[in-house]
């Protein structure tokens, strides 16, 4: 990660990544580092979001919103059509912070990257367990309707 002083205001701006500019005063180098992040995704700059959240993976494995994180990787990856790479950001939400926010939508998004890669017996193993542990979720009824689809 590179840190530069912007010459506007040297004590207290700093760029931490390519179109981040944050004052240290007001914000953490780590939240700044992840809105660059969903802000180049909903920009659909997929490249320049996955950048993002890889330098936030990499550099804040503890911070309380790497989880998060793993899961936009996975969202920039399956924008891309690099559906394996996807599958394992999942993986990553799944395994590691099975209780986050963001378990169910991984558990779809993963049986759907299976689904895109042409193995849709492992994506109605990892649709079927979504369905187990969310059940009553928003997920969970679209894996229904996705294995219903898929003929699964």
């Amino acid at each position: 990660m590179m840190i530069c002083r912007f010459p506007e205001n040297e004590k207290t701006a700093f760029r931490i990544h390519p179109c981040v500019e944050i004052n240290l005063r007001q914000g953490d180098i780590a939240k700044a580092l992840y809105d660059n992040g969903v802000q180049s995704f909903n920009a659909r700059n997929y490249k320049q979001a996955l950048k993002s959240f890889s330098d936030f993976t990499d550099t804040y494995g503890k911070h309380k919103l790497v989880s998060n994180a793993w899961f936009w990787r996975g969202e920039c990856n399956y924008q891309l059509g690099n559906f394996p790479a996807a599958a394992l950001d999942y993986e990553q939400v799944i395994s590691k912070y099975g209780s986050s926010g963001k378990a169910a939508s991984a558990y779809l998004k993963q049986g759907m990257c299976f689904i895109k890669a042409g193995k849709k017996d492992a994506a109605k193993v990892r649709l079927q367990e979504l369905i187990k542990k969310f059940p009553k979720s928003p997920e969970a009824t679209r894996a229904t309707q996705l294995m219903k689809d898929n003929k699964m």
